[in-house]
């Protein structure tokens, strides 16, 4: 049952419902059709209203700026953790962070189209959805047409475009590592290259072969230097498989037993030494490979003609070499004649590591004569006397063991 006032926009019913603009009132007060107005609340500029906890309003004045939030205690302000598009001051690194707080990716995109993602476990991948590799941290995919990284450095202080650099660890590392892949699957090509270096150069040759460096430069291809200054040492290893169980080993620019050594090769597993060699062409343009002659002593050797004067001559090796020979009663000059006349019964004496006399029994000899000297390699040695590399006495120097590995 319904009481109405007025002129029929004010209704109680028998329910203790009050109805402003509706005859049918669903609530306490239930206002339709219009705004309410509070005189209590009114004032200047935009506000809210709030209850207290017995139930009575009040207006909640606004004071702070047009970006501000209403917080939970009744104030105005911006929200202490939002991160704003347009840039953020006043951030701790310490507890500001752009990402998640469990275990899910972040990813970016452009265009609606994904650029980057970072995995839960920190890996992070560039221009791809799917891990390329297990281990690597940033990962980078440049597509068909586009590179991967590419790195530029303009400046005077020598500063490196790419750095690598692997510390510690029992098992191998390495700084920075090169794979020329086909197919997208790493070890499956037999062309490209795994990694390039290039200096005052645009291009670079041979990446058909399938190498793993390619080292392009107007003066120098590659460099490398070894800076132990104890030990073995050398600035380069190769190494090629010869067989079963066998690796061909060629170190250059070495320091051995002491000794220095422009190559110095070994086969590990078993067998011999390959020896070094060269190439020479044939008239009819086929190529034949020549050997090198090798002695288990470090040597040098001379040869030349020469004609006896008055039965005799004395025949002075050059001062380059006698500086660079060491001659003495157990390391003696070899000196071999051949006449090239009459044999007058040639024979050696004199000898030492700046020439040698030649004379004969029949007098009034004249014959000419072929000569070969051979002796073995003085050590060299610093300007203060510190022996750089040892020669004399190395004969059949042992492989250490760790190079045969």
């Amino acid at each position: 049952m319904y009481h109405w006032a007025g002129l029929g926009i004010f209704c109680i019913s028998w329910a203790q419902y009050v109805g402003i603009g509706t005859a049918t009132p669903s609530q306490a007060l239930h206002v339709a059709g219009g705004d309410v107005r509070v005189e209590g609340l009114s004032g200047t500029g935009i506000a809210l209203v709030g209850l207290t906890p017995q139930g009575v309003t009040y207006r909640l004045d606004f004071s702070g700026s047009a970006t501000d939030f209403l917080r939970g205690d009744g104030t105005w302000g911006p929200d202490a953790g939002d991160w704003k598009l347009a840039g953020n001051a006043g951030t701790d690194p310490t507890i500001h962070f752009l990402g998640t707080t469990d275990a899910q990716q972040l990813r970016l995109r452009t265009n609606n189209t994904e650029r980057a993602r970072f995995q839960v476990d920190g890996r992070i991948l560039i221009g791809t959805t799917t891990p390329l590799h297990n281990k690597a941290v940033l990962q980078v995919q440049g597509g068909s047409t586009n590179r991967a990284v590419y790195g530029y450095k303009a400046s005077t202080s020598g500063v490196s475009v790419v750095l690598g650099i692997a510390t510690q660890g029992g098992g191998p590392y390495a700084g920075a590592v090169g794979y020329g892949a086909q197919a997208s699957v790493v070890g499956t090509t037999t062309r490209g290259v795994g990694l390039v270096g290039m200096v005052g150069v645009t291009d670079f040759l041979h990446w058909d072969l399938g190498p793993g460096i390619v080292g392009t430069g107007q003066n120098y291809g590659l460099v490398a230097y070894a800076e132990n200054t104890t030990g073995d040492r050398a600035a380069g290893r190769f190494e090629a498989p010869a067989g079963p169980g066998q690796t061909v080993r060629s170190l250059v620019s070495a320091f051995i037993g002491g000794t220095q050594y422009k190559i110095w090769g070994t086969v590990t597993g078993g067998g011999g030494t390959p020896p070094a060699s060269t190439v020479v062409e044939a008239p009819s343009g086929q190529l034949h490979a020549l050997a090198c002659p090798e002695a288990p002593e470090i040597l040098f050797f001379d040869r030349g003609e020469a004609q006896l004067a008055g039965d005799e001559i004395y025949i002075a090796l050059d001062s380059v070499l006698a500086f660079n020979l060491y001659v003495d009663a157990v390391h003696p000059l070899y000196v071999f004649l051949q006449p090239l006349d009459r044999d007058c019964g040639l024979y050696v004496t004199e000898r030492s590591r700046f020439g040698f006399r030649v004379r004969a029994t029949d007098p009034g000899c004249q014959t000419r004569f072929y000569w070969w000297a051979v002796a073995r390699r003085n050590d060299t040695y610093t300007a203060e006397g510190l022996r750089l590399s040892r020669h004399v006495g190395v004969r059949l120097p042992e492989v250490p063991v760790e190079l045969t590995h």
